[in-house]
């Protein structure tokens, strides 16, 4: 089983390592990244816990140090962009008026102070956006809330939520058309097709048994890769079928996929790294 080693490392993983958010390392700028997204022009935006920032490195792995992003940010654990092209960020702990954490939105760079998202947020840590505009965030290490974009350059409008099962401690979260996937501590990874939670409230699905889902993300050919506690990355395929991707000496804690360029992105937050693979598995590059 692969999640032998994951209760050891929740706790440490997921909670204590915010106690070395102080680390910095020289060249890139990464300390303790975590939560990764590219942009439409193939950049890659990294949720840089241990700095306290969002930095964005251009396709040829640059860091764009005029684009690193501070305001409203507080221990940021995931990001995503959104149909229009917005980013947002999952701040695990208080900021922008939220005592228990908050969602926050730039366009261009520039915070949209009054998107800001606070009610029902608990410590957020994973976030994803489907291609409706609904933000999905896993919360307070226990649910998911999903808050709605009905139309575009709308703000959030009040959460569905909590989704939860009893049990289950949620960690990585990804969606698309035809599945919201969520990772578990020793449960397995399941997928719930995103209408039936939105309609129902419930988190049913399918259990992919054999991967903890620590960190999640979706290709535009539907794969979901799948970063686990043990530091195996699967792909769950949208026919259900799961194969390995590669194995790591360290546990993602960030996934992201640049469709255009066949590239796969994984965050170290031990060694303060992004290793870039093909879509085949090949080690491209390290960030560093």
């Amino acid at each position: 089983m692969k999640f032998a080693k994951s209760i050891v490392r929740i706790a440490a993983a997921m909670f204590c390592t915010f106690g070395f958010a102080t680390a910095s390392f020289a060249g890139s700028g990464l300390s303790v990244p975590r939560g990764l997204a590219v942009d439409a022009a193939g950049n890659l935006w990294v949720a840089n816990t241990g700095a306290n920032n969002i930095l964005k490195f251009n396709s040829n792995y640059v860091l764009q140090p005029n684009a690193t992003i501070t305001a409203g940010i507080n221990l940021p654990t995931g990001v995503a962009f959104d149909p229009a092209g917005n980013l947002w960020v999952a701040n695990f702990q208080a900021s922008n008026g939220g005592q228990g954490g908050s969602i926050s939105m730039y366009t261009n760079g520039k915070q949209n102070t009054n998107a800001s998202i606070t009610k029902g947020i608990v410590s957020p840590y994973a976030i994803a956006i489907d291609g409706m505009g609904n933000i999905w965030v896993s919360n307070d290490g226990s649910n998911i809330m999903v808050y709605t974009i009905p139309a575009p350059n709308t703000l959030p409008s009040a959460p569905i939520g909590p989704l939860s099962l009893s049990g289950y401690h949620i960690y990585g979260i990804t969606v698309s058309g035809q599945a919201l996937v969520w990772g578990t501590n020793t449960n397995g990874t399941i997928l719930t097709p995103p209408q039936v939670a939105l309609q129902e409230g419930q988190l049913p699905g399918y259990l992919d048994p054999g991967d903890t889902g620590n960190a999640l993300a979706t290709a535009a050919n539907g794969n979901v890769y799948i970063g686990n506690f043990d530091g195996s990355v699967s792909v769950l395929t949208s026919n259900l079928v799961t194969f390995p991707f590669t194995q790591l000496n360290y546990t993602p804690y960030g996934i992201a996929i640049d469709n255009l360029r066949g590239r796969i992105y994984i965050s170290d937050d031990v060694d303060s790294t992004i290793a870039v693979y093909s879509t085949s598995g090949t080690l491209l590059n390290v960030i560093q």
